[in-house]
Order: structure tokens, then sequence, then C-alpha cells
């Protein structure tokens, strides 16, 4: 979930990127999974499921929210597989 931070009606149309770095063929490789259009004026969900091939081993997600008019959000989160599923 991304939310707008002040209180504004405008509303932003950025992109958000989702890569992942994975480990496969014994070396690291850092892959883009997907660019998804942003139109936030106060909250954005992005929701979705990623299918990983059985030799590839996820280290990292990251997640680029890419503005025209300012700098890059950046947030790098380890990649954690819970016994949920």
């Amino acid at each position: 979930m991304i939310t707008q931070g002040n209180e504004t009606s405008k509303t932003f149309t950025d992109t958000i990127i989702i890569k992942i770095s994975a480990r496969y063929d014994g070396k690291t490789h850092k892959t883009m999974v997907r660019e998804h259009l942003l139109n936030l004026r106060h909250i954005h969900i992005t929701e979705g499921h990623i299918k990983i091939a059985d030799n590839v081993k996820p280290k990292n997600i990251t997640i680029i929210i890419k503005q025209d008019a300012h700098p890059n959000i950046l947030k790098i989160s380890d990649w954690d597989i819970g016994d949920t599923y």
C-alpha cells in the first residue's frame, strides 16, 4: 500500500517498478518482474503473486517508485517465505 503524505487533491501519476535479486546457475541475477503505472490521489494498493522457478533462490525484492519531478523512492526487503502456503 502506498499513501500520499500531504493533504492535496493533486493526482500523482508515476511508475512502480518491482525487481527481484535471486541466485540461480551459480550466480546472483537481478530481474525486473513488473512495471506498473501508479495513479495516486490518496491510497494505492497493488497486489499480486510472483511465480518463481524451483531452481531460483530469491534473496530480496526491490520496489522503486519512479517519479518525473522528484528523486526515485527505493525500498529493498529481504525475501522471506513462510510456511503458510
